[in-house]
């Protein structure tokens, strides 16, 4: 879905157009955008404010006061403190004021803010699409283009209104732009795009955990966190992401098939099984090097001196899946370095045989084991290193997948399959 995990604001002021927005907001949760819609009293007159909260599921803001409640058509249908204006548009992507009237363009463009919709479009700032729609008289009058130049220049969008017959009975350009096209700037300006659309993509998180006796465990501090906003990002890019998963401290995304392990064996097993099916592999699991050679039946008791473990070396799950990659296979790995990282990144670059390495170093400011952000650089042969700032790890899994679709579409390169050179396909 383009618009997954998107909030947009809609606005409605009045005009026989105003029935168009039920349908833009149809458009906009079809593409999993969570909507909620703020409408001057005119619109009110042409839809009723229960229309648009029966459909969003949220109230319609359609005055600032009670007592412009209570004396117009949209009585009991929005909230009232007073504040929902500025609750609206803190955590908006984008503002859609469609029908956008002259008066409403008017007074955004001159900063009035004496309603509802104005106030949220004051309070907004610049992420805000128009789509105007009046007479045609009214369009082309200087001073309706004036505003709108203004708007411009000022960093708002506009979806230009089309030509044909409008209520009045006239013919001209004035009529809103449809309800797809509209979609269509909005997914331009906000949406995910569908670069993996047709794709699949095996994600691996999480950490594993290895048996020392009945109830302990060796394992590490990994949330899982990066793996998840990878498997989101990809899911919202379009591909079809399975999710292969070791203990979590984080929610599996809804629309990711996922697959549960709890030891490094178990994973590389499922990995083996998974990867024939993926395109692009993409392994962010904290595995673990070391299992304990002979876990203990039962719990180990304390003695009276100090006692020795012996460790036995997991497999190397990345390194073994690209000696089997197929023609086209693109495969990402993850690597956290303390001590040297550029230099040990660049070694498990040549040794793990990926396309791209990212490499991160807790100690790094932001980029803690389990935090909500991370910094890491993305190596890949042959090229120097790019190390990005402090970013949420959503971010992070943004520019990872921009590298990963820029490489889909690159030209054919080649790759050692099977000890033959081969000569891969384009994505």
């Amino acid at each position: 879905m383009k618009l997954q995990s998107k909030n947009i604001v809609l606005g409605v002021s009045g005009g026989i157009a105003a029935y168009k927005a039920v349908e833009l907001l149809r458009l906009f949760q079809q593409e999993g955008a969570t909507v909620r819609v703020v409408m001057t009293r005119a619109a009110a007159e042409f839809v009723t404010p229960l229309t648009f909260r029966t459909l969003s599921g949220h109230p319609v803001l359609t005055a600032l006061y009670r007592n412009e409640l209570a004396a117009g058509p949209a009585a009991g249908n929005a909230d009232d403190s007073g504040v929902e204006h500025i609750d609206l548009v803190k955590h908006a992507d984008l503002v859609v004021i469609a029908p956008a009237t002259a008066n409403t363009i008017a007074k955004a463009a001159w900063g009035l803010a004496d309603d509802a919709l104005s106030t949220v479009l004051c309070a907004s700032g610049a992420d805000v699409l128009w789509a105007p729609a009046m007479n045609h008289r009214m369009w082309k009058n200087p001073v309706t283009q004036d505003n709108l130049t203004r708007l411009r220049r000022l960093g708002h969008q506009v979806v230009d209104p089309e030509e044909g017959w409008m209520a009045c009975q006239e013919h001209g350009v004035g009529r809103m732009a449809e309800p797809t096209t509209i979609l269509q700037h909005v997914t331009e300006l906000i949406g995910h795009p569908q670069d993996l659309s047709g794709t699949r993509v095996l994600v691996t998180a999480g950490r594993t955990e290895e048996a020392l006796d009945t109830v302990r465990i060796l394992t590490n501090r990994s949330s899982g966190k990066m793996g998840v906003a990878l498997a989101e990002e990809a899911l919202s890019r379009g591909a079809e992401v399975t999710l292969l998963a070791g203990p979590l401290e984080v929610p599996v995304p809804e629309g990711v098939a996922v697959e549960r392990v709890v030891t490094a064996d178990e994973m590389n097993q499922a990995a083996r099984r998974l990867f024939t099916a993926c395109d692009i592999l993409v392994m962010t699991a904290a595995v673990g090097d070391f299992r304990v050679s002979s876990p203990v039946p039962g719990k180990i008791r304390r003695g009276r001196g100090d006692m020795q473990i012996t460790l036995t070396a997991n497999p190397d799950i990345l390194a073994g899946l690209s000696e089997t990659r197929k023609s086209g296979q693109i495969l990402v790995g993850f690597a956290l370095e303390v001590d040297g990282a550029a230099g040990a990144g660049r070694e498990k670059l040549k040794r793990k045989g990926v396309d791209l390495l990212v490499v991160n170093n807790p100690r790094e400011p932001g980029a803690a084991i389990g935090g909500d952000t991370n910094v890491v650089t993305l190596l890949e042969p042959g090229k120097a290193g790019k190390k990005l700032p402090v970013l949420p790890k959503r971010e992070v899994a943004r520019h990872v997948l921009d590298w990963v679709a820029r490489r889909r579409t690159a030209a054919p390169r080649r790759v050692k399959v099977e000890g033959t050179s081969r000569r891969t396909r384009r994505a």
